[in-house]
C-alpha cells in the first residue's frame, strides 16, 4: 500500500514538472516577434532621382531594355507610371506583378 502511495505520488510530481515545464518555457517565434516588435528592421531608402540617370538601349519600335536598370531606378519607373493611381487595389496588385516581372528578369537565378 505504502509502495503504490509513493509511486502514485512521484508520478503526480513527475507530471506537474512536465506539464510546468511546457507551460513556462518560452516560444522561441513569439520571442522573434517581440524582438522584431522592439526592434523593426529598417526599411530600404529609394533613391529618388534614379531617373535622371535611365538610359534607355533602343531596340526599335518603342521597346527598351531592361536588363541594365538598377531597382532603385525599376522602382522609380513604377513609381512614375503607377504614383498616382496607388488608391485602386487592381493597380498595386498590377504594378507588384510588374515588380516581379522586372526582378524575374534581372535576377533569373534567384
Amino acid at each position: 500500500m505504502k509502495r503504490s502511495v509513493l509511486i502514485a505520488g512521484a508520478a503526480v510530481i513527475l507530471l506537474t514538472g512536465v506539464a510546468l515545464f511546457f507551460l513556462l518555457r518560452s516560444d522561441p517565434v513569439e520571442k522573434r516577434f517581440e524582438e522584431l516588435r522592439n526592434t523593426p528592421i529598417p526599411g530600404r531608402a529609394v533613391d529618388e532621382n534614379a531617373l535622371s540617370d535611365l538610359k534607355y538601349k533602343d531596340l526599335g519600335e518603342g521597346a527598351v531594355t531592361l536588363e541594365d536598370l538598377t531597382f532603385d531606378q525599376i522602382v522609380g519607373l513604377l513609381r512614375k507610371k503607377y504614383g498616382s493611381k496607388l488608391q485602386v487595389p487592381y493597380l498595386r496588385v498590377r504594378m507588384i506583378e510588374e515588380l516581379l516581372r522586372f526582378l524575374k528578369m534581372k535576377y533569373p537565378d534567384t
